[in-house]
């Protein structure tokens, strides 16, 4: 009797869960088409004003943590992504020929600003 009964609530269970499965991936897709928002030629403007943005702010400032907030503030006006921000961000240090010590530092200090702000 059990068994019948464990075996019935697994089925009804197996089913239900095989119904579902079509709206988990609708709503997915919706979330593509928000993050593809971004036009080719649009991504492209946006990725040339903050690289920009960034080696300015490079050759400006000597001090490392007020680098790091001033292209924190950078990346959170950006509407890229967070791959591409970081992407920009390592292509400056590199095409600037920053020493190992101030890219760790710079690194640092944004993975803590974004800490800071994910705690608020």
């Amino acid at each position: 009797m059990r068994l019948k009964l464990v075996l019935s609530l697994a089925t009804v269970l197996a089913f239900s869960c095989q119904q579902n499965t079509s709206k988990v991936q609708d709503s997915s897709s919706d979330n593509v088409e928000v993050l593809n928002s971004l036009s080719q030629e649009e991504q492209k403007a946006e990725m040339k004003k903050l690289s920009m943005m960034v080696e300015k702010v490079f050759v400006k400032e000597s001090d490392n943590k007020l680098r790091s907030k001033m292209i924190y503030r950078f990346f959170l006006k950006s509407k890229l992504s967070e791959k591409e921000k970081t992407k920009i961000l390592k292509e400056a240090m590199i095409n600037l020929d920053l020493s190992t010590e101030d890219r760790k530092e710079i690194s640092l200090h944004l993975t803590r600003l974004k800490r800071m702000e994910l705690k608020k």
